[in-house]
């Protein structure tokens, strides 16, 4: 069998090199071709546009028809996030979020739920980030109208039963008690809180206190304070007439009312720098590094440039100056990126490496040079077209199918972006110049200014790690029994 195996493989070899040496090879047209030197058109974004309407009990819905598969996709976004949570029941979004789709809804218990939905093979979740929860229904068109009521009912009437209540307040204080577990998650974690500040809505963490102190009260304080149509965008693609789905949508939130939403007053973002080398310890080989300060608004007039210089430095991977400095030339990580990120207020800039600990203080250097270099030295005409190419390409591609872009638009809808931010992006990204890029950097990164963090074993790092500045240990909390 392996002889068979070897000749095969030497035919195809010798194959190979009759075709290249044949005299026909030198005439076919594109033999000699580097492939970098080959032309191409710029690729052209035109999305279906679509159809957006509202209802009138105020919410908002896109719409947007595909008969590819017999499938219906919705999702309701709602501007309900963490960033609302009362200080003192810090985690309630989330809570709300999971026992809104475990607790029950309509009279009907959430098992009873969850069997109905198996019987017709659809599912629903929620999710909740810092700025709005999502909840998104999964079904087959045949099965549309009953799908579409359990999910109105879970969006409107949660009963939040007091035992699914109990069980997701018990796997919040595990969660809680297990988050020290990974250096990813303490470095990202931490890092914000050194940026922002431990009080802040963008970087506040919840407790077993405030995990405990929450009652199904406040659930339903919070939901019926923030889950209202005026508050809410649906999403809704697949296998439907449209003007059949808007008039069923219509009939099946006819009875959720409208009312005022007042949100709590968020405090503004402190428009500070306060560099530091800190240290946080975890017995493991191998050590994360973040570094960084604040990051911008989101729709800042520089967005485009920000995009390409995130490219340039470190957000595209190989191509990036980050990764083949630290990485490909030097090998003195893992994984390394970088990236300026938008936010409502202030978005966080982070260079961030996984690396062998006894590399941490020479990648810190590296990193820090090649950061700084951007603020004085311009992309090369390759760069710009590389990361052109790439950030244009991949953005077109993000939004490849109805459900995608149906969702972008509710999403950046409710994120506050102008409607046709999805066709100006490309242009937008093409019209960069390096005179964009190096003001946006000059202007956004301030490498003498950055937060430090590393994570990984202490014994191993802090003598490496005073050579790149005085060093503050930061002890982490301790929630080993939940309490």
């Amino acid at each position: 069998m392996k002889a068979a195996y070897r000749v095969r493989v030497c035919a195809v070899l010798l194959l190979s090199v009759a075709l290249i040496c044949s005299p026909s090879w030198g005439s076919y047209p594109y033999a000699k071709l580097r492939p970098e030197s080959l032309k191409q058109k710029p690729l052209q974004f035109s999305p279906p546009e679509p159809h957006r309407a509202v209802l009138p009990n105020g919410m908002v819905v896109y719409v947007l028809e595909d008969r590819s598969l017999p499938l219906v996709s919705v999702a309701a976004y709602v501007k309900a996030g963490s960033v609302y949570d009362p200080p003192e029941r810090i985690g309630l979004a989330s809570i709300v979020g999971s026992v809104m789709r475990t607790g029950g809804a309509a009279g009907k218990s959430g098992d009873q739920i969850d069997e109905e939905l198996e019987t017709i093979a659809a599912s629903v979740d929620c999710s909740v980030g810092p700025e709005y929860a999502t909840v998104r229904l999964s079904t087959l068109s045949r099965h549309c109208e009953k799908a579409l009521q359990l999910f109105a009912d879970i969006l409107t009437k949660p009963d939040f039963q007091e035992d699914k209540l109990n069980l997701a307040k018990q796997q919040a204080l595990e969660a809680i008690r297990r988050r020290n577990d990974y250096p990813y998650n303490i470095a990202s974690r931490e890092f914000a809180r050194l940026v922002y500040g431990k009080e802040s809505p963008w970087a506040w963490i919840s407790t077993p206190d405030t995990i405990k102190a929450i009652r199904r009260s406040d659930l339903v304080e919070f939901h019926s304070k923030f889950y209202r149509p005026n508050n809410t965008i649906l999403a809704v693609s697949g296998d439907f007439k449209k003007d059949e789905i808007i008039q069923q949508l219509n009939g099946l939130f006819a009875s959720w009312q409208a009312q005022e939403v007042v949100f709590p007053k968020i405090q503004p973002v402190e428009e500070r720098f306060t560099p530091g080398l800190y240290l946080i310890h975890k017995d493991v080989p191998q050590s994360v590094i973040v570094m960084g300060h604040l990051g911008v608004r989101r729709l800042s007039p520089e967005r485009y440039a920000i995009q390409v210089l995130n490219s340039v430095l470190g957000a595209e991977g190989f191509i990036s100056r980050m990764v083949s400095r630290v990485r490909t030339e030097r090998g003195l990580a893992y994984s390394v990126w970088a990236a300026i990120s938008p936010g409502a207020d202030r978005g966080l800039f982070r260079a961030v490496a996984m690396t062998r600990s006894s590399n941490a203080a020479e990648a810190i250097k590296l990193m820090r040079e090649t950061i700084a270099e951007m603020l004085s030295k311009p992309p090369s005409d390759e760069e710009m077209a590389v990361a052109k190419n790439t950030i244009v390409n991949s953005f077109i591609f993000e939004y490849d199918t109805p459900e995608k872009l149906v969702n972008a638009r509710a999403e950046l809808e409710l994120l506050g972006y102008p409607p046709d931010y999805l066709k100006t992006f490309p242009d937008g990204i093409r019209a960069v110049t390096k005179q964009d890029v190096l003001a946006a950097a000059r202007k956004y990164l301030n490498p003498d200014k950055m937060v430090i963090l590393v994570v990984g074993n202490s014994a191993e790092l802090r003598k490496q790690l005073q050579e790149v500045g005085s060093v503050t240990d930061l002890a982490l909390e301790s929630y080993e029994d939940g309490g």
